[in-house]
């Protein structure tokens, strides 16, 4: 029996305009304090060389209403600066290398047509 692989629509919020001293548990606390249902996984972008915030992050949730909950405190404050949080397209480099990968098979297949 063949089935179709399910894929998941990627629960993921954007989180910009942070202050460079905010850290991941710090937003983590922030979002709970907040009354966001179920655990939000912060993953803050950093400079490469430095290790320092970029004062950004993504936020993954484990429901659709954890979601909303997150992309409803945009423009609230955290650490003296009003945030911007927005649904992602989601999906990270994982997802973008698969999608690369099938499009170039498909390319491929054309080729030796």
């Amino acid at each position: 029996e063949a089935r179709k692989k399910r894929t998941r629509t990627p629960l993921v919020a954007f989180v910009g305009q942070l202050s460079f001293e905010t850290s991941a548990e710090r937003l983590e606390k922030f979002f709970a304090e907040a009354g966001v249902p179920g655990s939000a996984r912060v993953r803050l972008l950093t400079d490469r060389e430095s290790g320092k915030s970029r004062g950004m992050a993504f936020v993954e949730c484990d429901s659709a209403e954890a979601l909303h909950a997150v992309v409803s405190l945009h423009r609230s404050t955290i650490d003296g600066r009003r945030i911007n949080v927005e649904k992602s397209a989601g999906g990270g480099k994982s997802a973008k290398r698969q999608r690369v990968a099938d499009k170039r098979s498909k390319q491929q297949a054309a080729l030796e047509d």
